[in-house]
């Protein structure tokens, strides 16, 4: 009896590891659209071959890929350049978009553009003259010391992107590019009483303009992008599936799908345990 349960202990442990041999192991590998000191084209392959992914997951949409999803447009851009390399080594993987479909033209459509520079040139004045309160003080020197920390990750190297502190920074940055200097611009009457021509050619207040930056860049773009991930997890199991995106995006699709992993079967891991 005693030897049946030993039995029965060990051919569950094997099945219990057998199932989890056989998830979807998926790596959100945060980059930088541009070389740098210690990050190009060659860092990225390296990191393609360590990994040996059966799916390369890339910040693009459909527009760029023919109907066999060969590339029908590239960039000379870090990511592009390794992909191109490793898929002539490694033919068999497969490439696929997880951008927000027509994003650039749905951004002409809301009326606004890929960057956001009027109100942030308002909050820095206003704040260069002492005329934040308190708190509003406080909150525009927290995104300040955000925004200094990840453009100095900008130049160091794959590891330091795709660190748990890194993740933290970004995190926080998130919150105060699009949430807390929200709360600025909804109170005061310099972002009703200042106006621009937007992406559609109409005047609109910059806190109306920058509610719907702040919406899409912030939130509606990041859920895009883990929402075509994981449809794309859903219906390839038991693959090695890895994503290149630009490092802002990271820490949002990781917390968006870390809540999915149990319910679909996949484990997010770093490039580094391979």
């Amino acid at each position: 009896m005693f030897k049946k349960i030993i039995f029965g202990i060990v051919l569950l442990s094997i099945i219990s590891c057998s199932q989890n041999n056989t998830s979807t192991k998926l790596i959100i590998l945060g980059t930088v659209h541009f070389p740098t000191e210690k990050i190009n084209s060659d860092s990225i392959y390296q990191v393609l071959k360590r990994v040996n992914p059966d799916f390369i997951l890339m910040e693009a949409d459909s527009a760029i890929f023919n109907s066999d999803f060969s590339f029908k447009k590239t960039f000379d851009e870090n990511e592009y350049n390794a992909v191109i390399k490793y898929k002539k080594e490694y033919p068999s993987v497969k490439i696929r978009p997880i951008e927000f479909e027509g994003r650039n033209e749905y951004r002409k459509s809301i009326g606004i553009f890929s960057e956001e520079n009027t109100a942030f040139k308002i909050l820095n004045k206003l704040n260069s003259e002492n005329l934040f309160s308190s708190k509003e003080k406080e909150i525009w020197k927290r995104f300040e010391y955000f925004w200094i920390l990840s453009d100095s990750i900008n130049s160091q190297n794959l590891n330091s992107l795709n660190s748990p502190i890194t993740d933290k920074i970004i995190d926080s940055l998130i919150y105060y590019q699009y949430l807390g200097v929200k709360k600025i611009i909804d109170k005061r009457d310099e972002f009703v009483i200042s106006k621009l021509i937007d992406a559609k050619l109409d005047t609109v207040t910059i806190r109306d303009y920058f509610n719907k930056w702040a919406n899409f860049e912030g939130k509606i773009r990041n859920d895009a992008l883990s929402k075509n991930i994981l449809n794309i997890v859903k219906k390839n199991q038991s693959k090695t599936i890895i994503v290149l995106t630009g490092f802002k995006h990271r820490f949002y699709i990781i917390k968006t799908l870390n809540q999915q992993e149990e319910k679909y079967n996949f484990e997010i891991k770093e490039f580094y345990e391979y």
